[in-house]
This record gives C-alpha cells, sequence and structure tokens, in this order.
C-alpha cells in the first residue's frame, strides 16, 4: 500500500477514534463475503458486551471484496476498498480489540489465509492476504500475531 493511501486510511481511521488511541498496524486484504446470519448472530451479545462500541456492522452483510484493516491498541477497522480507484471507501465496521482473536495463518497459492474471530459472531471473518507484493503477507502475519489467541 502506497504511503498516500496509508495516510488517506489512517485519516479515515482517526475520525473514528478515540483521543488516546494509537494505530499499530494497517493493511489491506480481501475479505471473504459475510452472510447475514453472521451479522445478526452480533446484535446483542457484542453490542451488550462492547457497551455502544460496535458498529453493528450491517455494512458488511453481503460484502465480498477488498477491505483495508486498521489496527489500533482499542479495536479493529475495516474500511471499504474502491475497486475502480483503489482508494478507501467507507467504513465498514469497527469490532473492540478485546473481542477479536486470530488463528494460526494458513498459507496457500493464493495468498496468506488468516480468520478473525469476533466474540459473538457465528462464523470468523475471513481474509486473503494476497501473494502480490510481499509486504501484504507479511502484515497478514503481524495482524494474526497482534491477535493471535492466548496460548498459541
Amino acid at each position: 500500500m502506497g504511503e498516500r493511501r496509508n495516510q488517506k486510511l489512517i485519516a479515515a481511521a482517526t475520525r473514528l477514534m478515540r483521543e488516546d488511541e494509537q494505530v499499530e498496524l494497517t493493511t489491506m486484504a480481501k475479505l471473504g463475503s459475510v452472510a447475514k446470519s453472521t451479522i445478526v448472530a452480533s446484535g446483542g451479545l457484542v453490542g451488550g458486551v462492547a457497551a455502544g462500541m460496535l458498529d453493528r456492522g450491517e455494512g458488511l452483510v453481503g460484502y465480498a471484496g477488498e477491505v483495508y484493516i486498521v489496527l489500533t491498541n482499542r479495536q479493529v477497522l475495516l474500511f471499504e476498498g474502491l475497486r475502480s480507484t483503489g482508494g478507501v471507501g467507507k467504513h465498514l465496521v469497527s469490532f473492540p480489540r478485546e473481542l477479536v482473536t486470530c488463528g494460526e495463518p494458513a498459507s496457500s497459492v493464493l495468498g496468506l489465509k488468516v480468520g478473525l474471530e469476533v466474540q459473538g459472531l457465528d462464523r470468523p471473518l475471513k481474509l486473503t492476504f494476497p501473494p502480490l507484493p510481499p509486504a501484504l503477507r507479511g502484515q497478514g502475519r503481524e495482524l494474526a500475531h497482534a491477535l493471535a489467541k492466548p496460548g498459541t
């Protein structure tokens, strides 16, 4: 991801961050299709646990495509990747960091696959970090390490 695009992503995320919040990682990945049942399951449980910190994720329903990811010391934010320009689109969803974990990433010919498991969702959000450019795979590993399940 270029520096100019990274700055636009951070600017978009800053509007949704608290004053004391710090960006730890920015990256881009392909998000697999998100079923309505995944988000509906989150409504009460995650919304209650997060005490209003969670955008319920309606913007994710049926979405499949590139997403920009911002990991801060408090939350994980996902933004739409605009196909036509490659730019940063609308904010899709934010999850409090303490509700998100990742399993061990899996490599394949298509890229690095990472599952974001969000407490209260019935299925993980499936992210694929493409093989090119190689930096994206490294960022995918960093994301998985930062959100690793305890004991992994």
